[in-house]
């Protein structure tokens, strides 16, 4: 019996394409996922304040909810970044948030292939991922996403810094990862 691999997908047509808004003023970095400790969100909150040192146009939001909420919050508050954060908690719909953020952070530090990754991907917003499991399979580094080392606080505030100031590659990254997600992994498609 032949054996057929079927990749991870989603139907992109219900992740509308939202691009990339080059003349904010302000801009919304988020990371997404259930709060635990294999997501990597206090690598985020590091990152964050290394951000925040260098750029005063920001805000970040945690969305998802878990175990380690409390924590993450008392992280925010210690390192004086609460008037920079907003924790969103569980949100059935997603998309109306997502569509006014500027970057996702996925800081995992392990991973599958999340289907997640490629709902985001779809619709236009540049993601900063760390470089596990099935990840680097679905982005490749500076085309369609940016793959950073899992853990590694310093490269993700880089990575965000280098997206802001280089709109024509945050711009490209969006085009190209809504592109990659509708051309594979769009249900869609695998399942003609």
């Amino acid at each position: 019996i032949p054996i057929h691999y079927l990749p991870t997908s989603i139907n992109a047509n219900d992740f509308p394409y939202c691009g990339v808004d080059i003349s904010k003023s302000k801009y919304k970095i988020a990371t997404v996922g259930r709060l635990s400790y294999a997501k990597g969100h206090d690598y985020f909150i590091s990152a964050a304040n290394s951000i925040c040192n260098i750029r005063s146009d920001m805000a970040f939001y945690i969305i998802g909810d878990g175990e380690l909420k409390e924590e993450l919050e008392r992280k925010v508050d210690e390192l004086n970044l609460t008037s920079k954060f907003v924790f969103t908690g569980y949100l059935q719909d997603m998309i109306p948030v997502l569509q006014t953020v500027d970057i996702v952070i996925m800081p995992s530090l392990y991973e599958g292939i999340p289907s997640l990754l490629l709902e985001i991907m779809s619709m236009g917003i540049p993601v900063i991922a760390s470089a596990v499991g099935g990840i680097p399979s679905v982005i490749t580094s500076g085309h369609n996403g940016i793959l950073v080392s899992p853990g590694n606080e310093k490269e993700i505030c880089d990575e965000v810094i280098k997206l802001l100031e280089d709109k024509v590659l945050r711009k490209n990254i969006s085009l190209n990862a809504r592109k990659i997600v509708e051309n594979d992994y769009s249900s869609n498609i695998i399942f003609i």
